[in-house]
């Protein structure tokens, strides 16, 4: 496990940057990326809620095609909403992943945060992380990285050492983060 744990730190050092310290008051455009099943796409709602009762301005859900239905029906009041789709992730190609994190961020700008809610490690994931360079990002699947905001350990804690309830660690790590506390 230690041997896996190192390699995966090596590896993933190339696709690193240096992201500025979180700052919720100057956080007006957000990312989540989700392009996976439909119920972790469900569990993400916790989220969502807590950035519109934060009133950021726009938000961008990159979805899967299968996953897309979930968000077709969300409504928000305050806040824009803009869905992208994308192969699932386990079937995209790496072409198809930087080009969509090239193509969000001239068309959107630079994103404030962006929630990477996969909950995976893998290539795939650190690949449109680094593409995006969002100034900071969340996860919750004890990534120690440089680019992941500090304010995530806890809520990693929670999600890969506790195994608690998906939607109550990505509302966890909300509230910790300064967020509007949500059930």
């Amino acid at each position: 496990m230690f041997l896996v744990s190192l390699l995966r730190r090596i590896a993933f050092s190339y696709y690193d940057y240096k992201a500025y310290n979180f700052n919720i008051e100057k956080t007006d455009f957000v990312v989540i990326h989700i392009p996976d099943q439909i119920g972790d796409a469900m569990a993400i709602f916790p989220v969502i809620r807590a950035l519109e009762l934060h009133k950021i301005k726009h938000l961008l859900i990159v979805t899967s095609t299968i996953n897309l239905e979930v968000f077709n029906v969300l409504k928000l009041e305050q806040t824009k909403l803009t869905l992208v789709t994308m192969t699932m992730q386990d079937h995209a190609t790496l072409k198809e992943i930087k080009d969509l994190a090239k193509n969000i961020t001239q068309q959107y700008g630079t994103p404030d945060l962006c929630i990477e809610a996969m909950r995976k490690k893998n290539l795939k994931t650190m690949l449109f992380i680094s593409q995006l360079k969002a100034k900071t990002n969340f996860q919750v699947v004890d990534l120690t990285m440089k680019c992941y905001s500090p304010v995530c350990k806890n809520a990693s804690r929670m999600d890969q050492n506790l195994r608690a309830p998906v939607p109550m660690t990505w509302a966890f790590m909300m509230r910790e983060a300064g967020f509007p506390a949500v059930r």
